[in-house]
């Protein structure tokens, strides 16, 4: 395995890490009562709700690692062809309406170059790639912040197209801004103690 390679499966792995951390922020977790281990349908009952909990918060990672990866193979193919990532074609890959298109592209315009800061980084963890990148936490949380400032714009984006079709958006998609930026920045106050 080479540094490239190595570099990017820690951006991946910290990616989905920070993903688990976000679903169990934005997907409840039943709660077991006394009732439940008192009165075993229930228990059962517990049981069948938690395992739709696991595979929630399974699929809810696995789709938010979709675009991630994708700004960062681009990001890997830049660095070892020589020429910027196309994100014209890598934004239609995801089959969203035309008018989120350049939000979308926005989006993974901002991920795609900080993960090309990363992968050009030294360091053999996460933290040691941002440092090394970032220099000081005031740079890295000005980097943190335009991911809130793009995923908020893709998500007013998306709100027209999904408010009918998908029950509590604006609810979710709110929970998951606010999460997003307090997990970043708690990530920030980690890496730049």
């Amino acid at each position: 395995m080479n540094a490239l390679d190595t570099k990017s499966n820690l951006i991946e792995e910290h990616e989905r890490q920070f993903a688990y951390l976000l679903a169990s922020r934005v997907i409840q977790k039943p709660k077991l009562s006394v009732w439940m281990i008192l009165v075993p349908i229930i228990f059962v009952y517990y049981f069948y709700r938690i395992n739709q909990y696991k595979a929630g918060r399974h699929e809810f990672v696995t789709n938010y690692m979709i675009s991630r990866k994708r700004a960062l193979e681009a990001a890997c193919r830049s660095l070892e062809t020589g020429s910027a990532a196309d994100l014209e074609a890598l934004s239609e890959q995801a089959k969203l309406p035309p008018e989120v298109l350049p939000q979308y592209r926005s989006f993974l315009g901002a991920f795609n170059e900080y993960y090309l800061d990363l992968l050009q980084a030294e360091g053999a963890s996460f933290d040691a790639l941002v440092r090394s990148a970032f220099k000081s936490k005031t740079d890295f949380l000005i980097r943190l912040n335009r991911f809130n400032q793009t995923e908020k714009e893709l998500n007013t984006a998306l709100k027209p197209h999904m408010t009918d079709t998908t029950e509590g958006f604006s609810e979710v998609v709110g929970v998951m801004e606010q999460s997003s930026a307090e997990l970043r920045r708690d990530a920030a106050d980690k890496i730049f103690v």
